[in-house]
């Protein structure tokens, strides 16, 4: 079943004094159907979290979503 999903889980808050939301924690579980390799650590040092939804919607077959979100530039490599 994994290897036909994503599943993401995150934080919202870096940090809960601070409530910053930069350096989230982030794990993406599954396969994609293929489309995403497993058994990584990946670290995108100061990408906005819109870029990360860009991509993952993309994994999921939505199509023509340049960005997300304010902050958002565009989909990650995730290579």
């Amino acid at each position: 079943l994994l290897d036909h999903s994503v599943v993401f889980f995150s934080s919202e808050i870096e940090d809960g004094n601070s409530h910053r939301h930069r350096d989230l924690p982030v794990i993406l579980a599954g396969g994609a159907s293929g489309q995403l390799a497993t058994g990584r650590h990946l670290r995108f040092d100061g990408a906005p979290m819109g870029n990360l939804f860009t991509t993952v919607a993309g994994l999921c077959g939505v199509q023509g979503l340049e960005r997300f979100g304010d902050d958002g530039t565009g989909a990650l490599d995730l290579g």
